[in-house]
């Protein structure tokens, strides 16, 4: 099957992806006018009814596995200008970008590609901008590999990112979720505007007390006049790190008196409102509203909510606790151990980030090592076929993952500057054996064997320490014709040589 949409065991979706096209084609008034009502927009086709129907019932019948993979999906924030420009060659990715142009009323993959990032940071751009990516870069991985798919037995998603989850879970369909999400990102972005207000990312010691941080901010901002002050936590992401939103003078006190509440790190994030608090009031009708119209079914797999950690039950819970998600915290952390709790001695699933970005990845690493270990994300910003082919061929060195990357290019910062160390290099090159090109091979790796003569002679006349100086006693010191030897760090000349092997290649 080509497509996840259309795959039988996925979404009703080919019936109901399929037929939100066709109706979304004439659903939007030229000239820049106001979209047509909801009921004329996404009115759901009966004659097209019987294909989405039978898919349905195969999907039923389909029994999902004890061990399987589970997807997760990003939120607002993980945003960047270019971000689906690798997905673009995948079936149906096209199709979804059209659909969502004459949805929302502009061209939403023009914005992801080229900017302007202003324009994209806005939320009401950037929610169905990422709604819309996390279910391309779907699209992709059942390119890549549909088993994956197949397989998939829960997921997730952070804020926005639940929606997608959801439409992946056969819950809801694309064109309606979208249109969902495209008024829930402008009543929010309005809400936001009516009161000066923000989020604050906090790293603490153990022993913070978030709370009673809040609760003296909020008396702060009492203290100059602000009536019920808004200061809360609005995100759990891991232990000891919190999203504090709120009135910012509350979050400007909480910054000044970090130290004195045991916050060891503390940064604005760049939004414009304090989400998932009180102060996004004024967004709960408008999306209860047009979640009224939608069709919503019980999702075919386990979705976790952000609200209270757990399954969804039924298209009625759905429709509460997407509403309720606007005002309440995203349980992460939480939803994270509900996901992967387990038995002891039990493996866990393949995770897969579907999305851009890949901040649910290094959340899951300070929740969950274990599970972290068994997680990929999945790239909407580029092609990876060249990827899986050094993959294939180089399967160690492309194990290095980005740690050891930084550590690797922080050890040759004095000499290399600002090039990057060639991480996904075969072994035949970086020992100066490509058979693809004897002569320059050779030539450095005879540059490698004077490197290392020039060592042993640095050692013993004491112009370079290493762990190899007590083993070079014998050699002759500083004398006579050694007398004259420049202080060069060898291991800075060892640096050059790889920015060597890097032009070769």
């Amino acid at each position: 099957m080509s497509s996840w949409a259309a795959a039988p065991w996925r979404l009703g979706g080919c019936g109901g992806f399929r037929r939100a096209s066709r109706r979304a084609g004439s659903s939007l008034a030229g000239g820049g006018e106001r979209a047509a009502r909801l009921s004329d927009l996404l009115r759901s086709s009966e004659r097209d009814g019987a294909p989405g129907e039978e898919a349905a019932a195969a999907r039923r019948e389909r029994r999902p596995p004890r061990e399987g993979t589970v997807l997760l999906f990003p939120g607002q924030g993980s945003h960047f200008v270019g971000m689906g420009r690798g997905l673009l060659r995948y079936p149906g990715v096209r199709d979804m970008y059209r659909l969502a142009e004459k949805v929302l009323g502009y061209d939403l993959l023009s914005l992801c590609l080229e900017g302007p990032r202003a324009e994209l940071d806005r939320t009401r751009h950037c929610q169905p901008a990422v709604f819309v990516a996390s279910l391309a870069a779907v699209e992709k991985l059942n390119h890549r590999q549909p088993d994956v798919l197949e397989s998939c037995v829960a997921a997730a998603g952070y804020s926005v990112g639940e929606f997608a989850a959801l439409v992946f879970a056969g819950a809801m369909d694309f064109a309606e979720a979208l249109y969902a999400v495209k008024v829930r990102a402008e009543a929010m972005q309005k809400a936001s505007e009516a009161v000066p207000s923000g989020m604050l990312s906090v790293i603490g010691r153990p022993e913070a007390n978030y709370k009673f941080a809040c609760l003296e901010a909020r008396r702060h901002c009492e203290s100059l006049g602000i009536e019920n002050p808004v200061c809360e936590i609005s995100n759990y992401l891991f232990p000891d790190s919190r999203v504090i939103a709120g009135h910012l003078q509350a979050l400007k006190f909480l910054q000044e008196n970090a130290r004195k509440y045991y916050f060891t790190r503390t940064k604005m994030l760049p939004v414009s409102g304090a989400f998932h608090t009180r102060l996004m009031e004024p967004a709960v009708e408008p999306l209860a509203e047009v979640l009224k119209c939608i069709e919503i079914q019980k999702p075919l797999i386990c979705v976790y909510s952000n609200v209270d950690s757990k399954k969804y039950m039924h298209s009625k819970h759905i429709q509460k606790l997407l509403v309720k998600q606007i005002v309440s915290p995203v349980l992460w952390e939480q939803t994270m151990h509900s996901v992967y709790e387990r038995k002891q001695g039990t493996e866990f699933p393949y995770t897969y980030e579907v999305g851009p970005g890949k901040q649910l990845g290094a959340i899951l690493k300070k929740c969950n090592l274990k599970a972290w270990r068994q997680y990929s994300h999945v790239d909407v910003s580029k092609d990876e076929e060249h990827a899986c082919h050094c993959r294939e061929h180089w399967p160690s060195l492309c194990a290095l993952d980005v740690e050891q990357e930084s550590s690797l290019q922080s050890r040759f910062s004095t000499c290399v500057g600002t090039a990057k160390l060639p991480i996904n290099m075969p072994n035949s090159v970086l020992f100066g054996l490509n058979p693809a090109s004897n002569f320059p091979s050779l030539f450095f790796l005879f540059f490698f064997f004077l490197i290392c003569v020039c060592a042993c002679i640095q050692v013993a006349v004491g112009s370079c320490h290493c762990p190899f100086q007590g083993s070079l006693a014998w050699v002759p010191g500083r004398a006579g014709l050694f007398a004259g030897l420049p202080r060069v760090c060898i291991w800075d000349a060892m640096g050059c040589m790889l920015v060597g092997l890097q032009v070769h290649m």
